[in-house]
């Protein structure tokens, strides 16, 4: 299992809104990696929780979220929802993105 957290800072709320929309509509479409919604993640302004193969890896977790013009994400690569261990491990990580980011 891999860990990965992401951030990006825009310019404005709705740039990383509109940011925010791209991301998540190329993990969503079958062009892109067609991972699946899984629910959404209790952070930021508004954000999705994602499950699928992506990346090289068969299955993932994913979660992308806004605060206002920051962009977050952070994903357990090689893992599902299902696997507590991996979950809470991610889950762990992206409350600390998610309290410096507030």
């Amino acid at each position: 299992m891999d860990l990965g957290p992401w951030t990006a800072v825009y310019a404005s709320d709705s740039q990383a809104e509109a940011a925010l929309d791209v991301l998540v509509q190329e993990h969503e479409s079958v062009t892109g990696w067609a991972m699946e919604r899984a629910g959404r993640p209790p952070y930021g302004d508004e954000g999705v929780s994602l499950e699928g193969a992506a990346y090289g890896w068969d299955a993932n977790l994913l979660h992308i979220w806004r605060h206002a013009n920051l962009l977050l994400a952070a994903g357990a690569f090689g893992v599902t929802a299902t696997r507590d261990d991996a979950a809470e491990r991610l889950g762990s990580i992206v409350e600390g993105m998610d309290a410096r980011a507030s």
